[in-house]
């Protein structure tokens, strides 16, 4: 019994073309009933019943039209033509479907991916590459459907010498490309990687990896594990369909390679410290925590957890520092969590104030000079200036000119750039309040910074520096503000401090009022705003 929406007439006049006539009117028909439902059932009953060298000439036929037009209202027809296949196929036949379903992130039905795999095992030749891949792939998705009687993981369990790796990721080309110059022991350590499947590693799993790692030496091992991971997020090298339709760019992990992903990571947790390391780790995990288009799913949560346990394994400021700059960035509830409990830890273990540590974690945005940043897109200058406690944005062109706005061919030109420098412009501007409001509150807190720690952290930060250059601070006891390119008591004369000199922010409250009057005329002679206010801050004083 058909379907009810395909006309009775027209399966009739497409099943009298199984066994003779002209192929391409039983083609155009397969397809006008494909067309008409949006399952493969009454196709793969037709093809089904068809003689092989019938099933063949369709099989032709088809495969030309994709060749020409890859996605094609063929699809649905070359689904069917796939999964019918008969067993006197040629072997050529089967390696061309073969390949055609490596370009796809996973396939159904899982049991006739397993009988063409071992269809082409019988041959004698090995599987190609990227059909292990997509045999990975679907081997995780069939898991999560049922985990009873799997075929796809009984079937590679049955197989040996598999890449580490399934090519088409950036990172998991180079691992590929770079193995062959490593050695067995690197195979032993990519492999006991691959059994990186739960949250965090066990004992016994760390233990057996620090072993791994004093084979192969932990800087070495370092050094490779962090060049491999700054290709974390590039899009993909080998597109992938998924759903015959949807073409997969860097919206979507392998899961095979996402598990060698993590235990790698966690390797390089527990290499010794390294400031390349921890930043290695600190920008994986934004990439990570990317949004995909349309399913706004992340782009790999285990992935940015795995970079966060990893640096909270570090011992040292350069991972205290990583994990800090990542407040300022992440904002998936788990992920801060993670972040929060582990910056915790490590300061507890260096004793030292976690509002120290969150101080070195503050990030520049790119900007290299204070307040300043400059940046070409599509031939024009854009410039970010920070005024007061925003940031704003300015456009010029080749000669100089100022423009109201990029031009339209920029815009359109330039679409992901344009859309990151306004997202990063909106992320400035939040930063910026929450120093603002962090400078507020230390002003009561009567905390002291060393000078050489205050200088780095406040005066000449790219971001922050804006705003600490427009305050007063008491500077080993002596009153000071910047102006002109320095910092200058009331007299406009420098300090010399000493590198560990303490520094403290100015509060009226400690000062007379001519004091305070003396450094309100100051800052008016140099034209300098407060983004916290303390010459103008009302304090109540004894009679």
């Amino acid at each position: 019994m058909t379907h009810p929406r395909i006309p009775q007439a027209l399966y009739d006049r497409v099943q009298a073309l199984t066994d003779a006539g002209d192929v391409d009117e039983f083609v155009a028909g397969l397809v006008e009933i494909g067309e008409l439902r949006s399952t493969d059932r009454d196709l793969r009953d037709l093809l089904g019943s068809a003689p092989a060298d019938r099933w063949l000439a369709v099989y032709r036929r088809v495969a030309a039209a994709r060749a020409d037009q890859p996605r094609s209202p063929e699809d649905q027809l070359w689904r069917a033509v796939r999964e019918t296949m008969p067993e006197s196929a040629p072997t050529g036949v089967l390696r061309e479907i073969l390949e055609d379903i490596g370009q796809e992130f996973s396939y159904y039905p899982f049991e006739h991916l397993a009988e063409l795999a071992r269809a082409w095992l019988a041959t004698g030749a090995e599987l190609p590459v990227m059909l292990v891949g997509v045999l990975r792939r679907t081997a995780h998705t069939e898991l999560t459907f049922d985990r009873s009687a799997p075929v796809l993981p009984a079937l590679l369990s049955e197989l040996t010498d598999l890449p580490p790796v399934d090519p088409g990721e950036v990172w998991a080309d180079r691992v590929l490309a770079d193995l062959p110059d490593l050695g067995v022991d690197w195979q032993r350590l990519l492999a006991h990687a691959g059994t990186a499947t739960a949250a965090k590693p066990s004992d016994r799993w760390e233990r057996h990896g620090r072993e791994l790692l004093d084979v192969v030496g932990p800087n070495r091992a370092a050094r490779i594990i962090e060049g491999w991971l700054r290709l974390v997020g590039q899009p993909r090298s080998i597109p992938l369909w998924q759903d015959y339709w949807w073409e997969l760019g860097e919206y979507r992990y392998d899961p095979h390679n996402e598990i060698v992903l993590r235990g790698l990571i966690w390797l390089l947790g527990f290499t010794p410290a390294d400031p390349d390391s921890a930043r290695t780790l600190g920008e994986l995990v934004p990439i990570a925590l990317r949004r995909t288009p349309v399913t706004e799913n992340l782009l790999s949560l285990p992935t940015a957890k795995a970079a966060v346990y990893a640096l909270s394994r570090m011992t040292g400021l350069v991972a205290v520092e990583q994990l800090a700059r990542l407040t300022h960035r992440v904002t998936v509830r788990s992920v801060r969590k993670d972040i929060d409990a582990a910056i915790d830890r490590q300061t507890a273990a260096l004793g030292i104030p976690r509002a120290e540590a969150e101080e070195t974690g503050i990030p520049s945005y790119g900007f290299v000079e204070v307040g300043r940043r400059v940046l070409s897109i599509g031939g024009v200058t854009a410039t970010l200036t920070v005024s007061g406690v925003r940031v704003v944005l300015a456009w010029r062109d080749t000669a100089g000119n100022l423009l109201k706005a990029p031009p339209p061919a920029v815009r359109r030109g330039h679409a992901d750039e344009m859309g990151r420098l306004r997202s990063q412009t909106r992320r400035i501007d939040q930063a910026l309040a929450a120093q603002v409001d962090r400078l507020a509150r230390e002003m009561t807190a009567g905390r002291a910074w060393r000078y050489d720690r205050w200088c780095e952290h406040y005066l000449d930060h790219p971001l922050v520096g804006v705003l600490a250059r427009g305050l007063i601070w008491t500077v080993d006891g002596q009153s000071c503000g910047y102006a002109d390119g320095a910092l200058r008591g009331l007299d406009d004369a420098p300090p010399t401090p000493a590198p560990d000199a303490p520094v403290r922010l100015w509060h009226p409250a400690h000062h007379t009022e001519d004091e305070v009057a003396a450094w309100r005329s100051w800052l008016h002679r140099h034209d300098i705003g407060q983004p916290v206010a303390q010459v103008d801050l009302p304090v109540v004083r004894p009679v």
